[in-house]
């Protein structure tokens, strides 16, 4: 790669995290070039060029040097991340269906800790907004929310017997001076109901 293109690199990674004014720019490209320049020909620095620290220098520097958290720029408006179609991950600005498994796959990141990075509300989608109704309509369609509906009917029914249950065994205590032990679950205090019921 030649010098050029390094010199090129060097200066679109530092002005997409920095901003500079425009008559620095070219300042910038000159300073980054000679010291391309110097390091590849193994002269001096010039006044001014960072020299490449030694490994005891390095240490010293990130022992003096608390750890900052970095507050990331989005690569895209926030306002803009949430499409119907898709969700655009800040970091990089891929535009994915769920956000949750890219940012694992491709930055190591969680989403609480995404959310944290970007001051996101713990509600932000992460999920585009077409995706979540197509996979909320293919659970409707193969019958789960009849399923969970069912399940929950059963819970709540058997939490109902079991409250008829102990009104009944209180009723019954106070008639004869049987003591019934409660009942821990629903399911056995309504077999417990059924059975006071049957024996009357």
């Amino acid at each position: 790669m030649s010098l050029v293109n390094q010199t090129v690199q060097i200066v679109q990674a530092f002005l997409s995290r920095n901003e500079i004014e425009q008559q620095g720019v070219s300042g910038l490209i000159q300073d980054v070039h000679r010291t391309l320049v110097a390091l590849s020909s193994g002269s001096e620095l010039p006044a001014g060029a960072a020299k490449p620290a030694n490994s005891e220098e390095r240490e010293a520097n990130q022992e003096t040097v608390p750890p900052v958290e970095e507050k990331l720029q989005p690569a895209v408006p926030i306002s803009q991340a949430v499409t119907n179609d898709d969700v655009v991950c800040l970091i990089c600005g891929q535009r994915v269906k769920t956000l949750r498994g890219h940012l694992t796959r491709s930055h190591s990141m969680e989403a609480n800790d995404y959310r944290n990075k970007f001051g996101l509300d713990k509600n932000f989608p992460l999920v585009a907004p077409s995706y979540s109704d197509r996979r909320r309509k293919l659970a409707q369609d193969s019958g789960l929310s009849e399923k969970l509906r069912a399940g929950r009917r059963k819970k709540l029914e058997a939490a109902k017997n079991a409250e008829a249950a102990v009104a009944t065994e209180a009723v019954g205590a106070a008639e004869a001076p049987v003591v019934a032990e409660p009942a821990t679950k629903p399911a056995k205090a309504a077999k417990a109901a059924k059975a006071a019921v049957a024996a009357e």
